[in-house]
């Protein structure tokens, strides 16, 4: 937990989050309500290399697969208890759902007949980018 703090630490210190870039690029994470492209995907992941956030050019394909079955979801996919745990209460306004924890149930889409999680590297990029966000806009 230490180790994973002090990521969080220096990321919210060191990455550009007041220019616009490339916080632009996290749009991918509210998937239900937004359409991205993989490039984006990509450019988000290069700039989170310095945060021990790699993909292996090997994985890209796989992560493309995912990306693609991403794009396919919808809040019907989710059992109804999902929908709860993520409904915003505005009354008098639309609904909204909090991507953070829509991800967080978002990993438990198994691969059937194993426990690798259907999303991978997507889902890793998606908590890296959600905990630096929260921790910059977090108050102490």
């Amino acid at each position: 937990m230490c180790f994973h703090k002090r990521v969080f630490i220096y990321a919210a210190e060191n990455f550009p989050l007041n220019d616009g870039q490339p916080l632009e690029k996290t749009q991918f994470l509210n998937f239900l309500y937004q359409k991205f492209s993989f490039e984006d995907v990509c450019a988000l992941a290069n700039k989170l290399s310095y945060v021990s956030f790699t993909i292996k050019k090997n994985q890209m394909n796989e992560m493309e697969q995912k990306f693609l079955l991403l794009e396919t979801l919808r809040l019907d996919d989710f059992e109804d208890y999902v929908n709860e745990d993520a409904r915003t209460d505005q009354s008098g306004e639309a609904v909204t759902y909090r991507s953070d924890i829509l991800w967080y149930y978002l990993n438990e889409f198994k691969v059937p007949g194993t426990q690798k999680s259907k999303f991978g590297q997507l889902f890793r990029l998606a908590k890296v980018v959600l905990t630096i966000v929260h921790s910059h806009y977090s108050p102490e």
